[in-house]
């Protein structure tokens, strides 16, 4: 990913707290953006973006410049599946794949359970965990729907590792 603006600009401009996670203006900006006050707003998906000679960068990405001193390569994931803490320790660099696996349950779930859904025509429950874009079924003859995750957790740990979420 090319970045338009140099690393000497951004530390030029912004401090970068690693334990906090947020950014502050160094010097005074246009509007009402002085030296000392917080940087960025939160978007509608709930990302940090800063903007910087007219464009926006997303917080992580200028996180993980501070932190590493370069540009990420690939995508920064957020460990703890929240989008708006930068905190260092809560950065990671991962390819699409990582990052789609550690995925919070999506709000249409009803089973309470990530990978979880009720099968309508038998009336038990099924597992089901993408990989590498594809959904993989793990059984559709679970009798609740915690046998069935149980079912979703194994092949997590083994399909994605650190990466992968359960919850």
């Amino acid at each position: 990913m090319e970045n338009e603006i140099t690393m000497c600009r951004v530390f030029e401009l912004l401090d970068y707290n690693p334990e906090t996670g947020n950014f502050t203006w160094k010097i005074n900006r246009r509007g009402r953006r002085q030296q000392g006050m917080a940087a960025g707003c939160v978007n509608t998906n709930g990302y940090v973006r800063i903007s910087i000679d007219y464009r926006l960068y997303n917080a992580q990405r200028l996180a993980w410049l501070f932190i590493t001193g370069s540009w990420p390569q690939k995508l920064i994931d957020h460990i703890d599946g929240n989008p708006a803490n930068n905190c260092a320790n809560n950065l990671r660099e991962c390819n699409h794949i990582q990052n789609g696996a550690n995925r919070k349950i999506p709000k249409s779930n009803t089973s309470g359970y990530k990978g979880v859904s009720k099968v309508k025509s038998s009336g038990k429950w099924g597992a089901w965990i993408k990989v590498n874009g594809k959904s993989k079924n793990l059984g559709c003859h679970f009798d609740t729907p915690e046998e069935a995750h149980k079912a979703y957790k194994k092949a997590s740990n083994q399909m994605h590792g650190e990466f992968g979420r359960h919850h």
